[in-house]
């Protein structure tokens, strides 16, 4: 049974680490415009959209760049800018630089 506990302590640990806690860094996943293409940034790769993407607040990314937003509102992703996985909009300019 102690076994047990320290798995479970060690990996509630390992979770909880792997988040980060400040708001300015680089994201794992997001979604960019480059070249007038809708890009997928995961993991340190780089692919085209070509299918609607919804995030888990319940925003759509279209491939053309349109994103309807939880909220309702409709917005274009403008070259220079991204979304991440939280479906906020930000400069690429002001992303952390790993």
């Amino acid at each position: 049974m102690s076994c047990l506990t320290i798995g479970a302590f060690a990996q509630a640990g390992s979770k909880k680490a792997s988040v980060p806690t400040s708001g300015s860094h680089t994201p794992y996943v997001y979604f960019m415009m480059k070249n007038g293409q809708l890009m997928e940034y995961d993991h340190g790769r780089l692919s085209k959209v070509t299918a609607d993407v919804t995030l888990p607040n319940k925003t759509t990314i279209h491939p053309n760049a349109t994103i309807n937003l939880a909220d309702g509102h409709v917005v274009k992703l403008n070259e220079g800018e991204y979304i991440a996985m939280d479906g906020k909009i930000r400069r690429l300019a002001d992303m952390a630089k790993p």
